[in-house]
């Protein structure tokens, strides 16, 4: 018989470790007390010794200004380490980092709307340049060419990741900036530029990338010398997210890549690519015949696939793409109309026995206000025998779509046999979760969370920040 053991006798180490693990697996901590790390420093004197004393703990944030200021959080330590200071933001990150103890620090800041960053919380950020490794900032453009003044000519020995997106227009203040992050950082691997604006002021994309996503428009033109060049410029890469949607081409020939990742705008610049080593493709899909073209030039052997479409485009068309790939594992399915009659048809087609019938992993996100749960749990019943994950993640652009009814009980009910049967099946609205931690623990990707503090599923094969 196994020998119990008080989980206050358990040694240090075996605590910290357990600590550890605690932590979500694949997004940055958000500061909760009744969430690790906090929860765990906040149970008794023993736990939180252990807890302030494990690094690990401290050495991720996300903090999102995006509603109000992040006022009274001293409480949630429950100490006077901070309970004396006034702005708790910036005492917090502060209190944060220095128990991460020279640690590679991974932080997520979102400031969206007219919010601004509190004063001197760009000063507390720079004190620890040394130690970034993975840094996501969502800011207006004041507080991101105030960081960029701050960070200097670095170095930045320990960044990896990086990703930068002003939440607001200012025309006449981005000439002065100088990207110093992308200048000075020999190691960045992951660079994701969501503005324009940004853009422009990189002249050369750091030749250590494996990952880079530029501007997050749908309505782009590049050339195909450009995309050539790019490719050719970054001989490490294997995840691109490029957002044009149409290609200028002089010569009648395709690029060729050895991508891992493949995401782009429209399909038609499909045409002009060859990736053999491809396994994800993400596209825009308007026609079947480009995606096909692309499919049969490549000979990849592509298993996770990133489908947007709008209600415009046929049924056949959808069913064509799908047929083409029988070995696919995992869809994500992006439909964009207020409506649900689009998540209604895309339930419909996937209904069907003899399309992706190896499928393991299914995402669709929309912005219905009134999401189509009936076709839903239908479609997961239909696939119970291989579905293994299950999500549906209707998001919100605007106040007025903030409203979705939650599923009826004997949605619920049906809901709960398929968990039940071994399924994991995740639903989320702006209003309504299943599970109610979903958010929290997230087994087949990241919530990538867009300037406008809405949610978009992405497969954690493409999720390098």
């Amino acid at each position: 018989m196994a020998t119990r053991i008080p989980a206050l006798e358990l040694p240090f180490e075996l605590t910290s470790e357990i600590f550890i693990l605690c932590l979500p697996l694949r997004r940055r901590v958000r500061p909760h007390r009744n969430r690790a790390p906090l929860n765990l420093a906040g149970t008794c004197s023993q736990w939180r010794a252990v807890a302030i004393a494990t690094p690990q703990l401290w050495t991720s944030i996300s903090l999102d200004f995006a509603g109000i200021p992040y006022y009274g959080l001293a409480s949630l330590f429950g100490d006077a380490e901070v309970e004396s200071v006034e702005d708790h933001s910036v005492a917090l990150m502060d209190l944060w980092f220095t128990r991460a103890a020279g640690h590679r620090l991974s932080i997520s800041l979102t400031c969206s709307g007219k919010q601004q960053l509190p004063e001197e919380f760009l000063a507390t950020m720079g004190a620890y340049l040394a130690q970034w490794g993975r840094i996501e900032l969502t800011m207006p453009t004041a507080d991101l060419l105030a960081l960029d003044k701050l960070t200097g000519s670095g170095p930045f020995p320990l960044l990896e990741s990086l990703s930068m997106q002003a939440t607001d227009i200012v025309e006449g203040l981005v000439s002065t900036f100088d990207a110093n992050l992308v200048r000075y950082s020999p190691n960045l691997k992951a660079l994701r530029l969501m503005d324009e604006r940004l853009l422009d002021h990189i002249t050369t994309f750091p030749p250590t990338l494996t990952a880079l996503r530029i501007c997050d428009s749908s309505t782009g033109v590049v050339t195909g010398e450009t995309l050539s060049a790019l490719i050719a410029s970054l001989p490490h890469l294997l995840h691109l997210d490029i957002p044009y949607s149409a290609l200028i081409w002089t010569n009648n020939f395709r690029v060729e890549a050895t991508l891992k990742t493949l995401v782009v705008g429209g399909d038609s610049i499909l045409y002009f690519l060859t990736v053999p080593t491809l396994q994800h493709l993400g596209v825009w899909l308007y026609h079947d015949v480009p995606v096909i073209s692309f499919l049969s030039a490549s000979k990849c052997h592509l298993t996770i696939l990133s489908l947007g479409f709008s209600q415009y485009v046929l049924n056949k068309v959808v069913e064509n793409v799908l047929f083409a790939l029988p070995y696919l594992d995992t869809l994500h399915v992006w439909l964009p109309e207020r409506g649900s009659t689009t998540t209604v048809r895309c339930c419909q087609v996937l209904h069907r026995a003899d399309l992706v019938p190896q499928l393991r992993t299914l995402i669709i996100t929309g912005r219905a206000p009134k999401p189509a749960y009936a076709e839903w749990v239908t479609l997961l019943q239909a696939r119970r025998d291989t579905l293994v994950h299950a999500g549906l993640h209707m998001c919100a652009l605007h106040k007025h779509e903030r409203f979705a009814p939650p599923p009826p009980a004997h949605i619920e009910a049906q809901l709960a046999e398929l968990a039940g049967g071994g399924m994991q099946v995740r639903i989320t609205t702006p209003t309504y979760a299943r599970p109610w931690h979903a958010e929290e623990e997230d087994p087949v990707g990241d919530f990538d969370v867009e300037a406008y503090n809405w949610h978009t599923m992405r497969p954690h094969s493409f999720s390098p920040f």
